[in-house]
């Protein structure tokens, strides 16, 4: 059976970070990190403009918001531990 490991707490004990560095710096970072690098790769890639940039953000929000409800959704087992859809065996327990 799984055991629940928290990506906050144990990235807090292994860098020694403060707990509004782990819980509020590194994911507006991440957000804006991956939202600015989608742009910058697009304008490369294509040589877009805003309205192009605009575009690739929302298909990127947008593939994001169905990933993330199919893993939430479909991939639960009991107490929210995360089971493949297929496995029967994990989620009996």
């Amino acid at each position: 059976m799984p055991q629940f490991v928290g990506v906050r707490p144990l990235v807090q004990q292994m860098l020694g970070l403060p707990k509004v560095v782990v819980e509020v710096i590194i994911p507006i970072a991440a957000m804006y990190g991956f939202s600015y690098l989608l742009v910058v790769l697009v304008q490369q890639r294509y040589g877009a403009d805003k309205r192009h940039w605009l575009i690739a953000l929302f298909s990127g929000f947008f593939a994001t918001f169905i990933i993330l409800t199919i893993v939430g959704t479909a991939f639960r087992g009991p107490g929210m531990h995360l089971f493949l859809p297929w496995d029967t065996a994990g989620r009996s327990h």
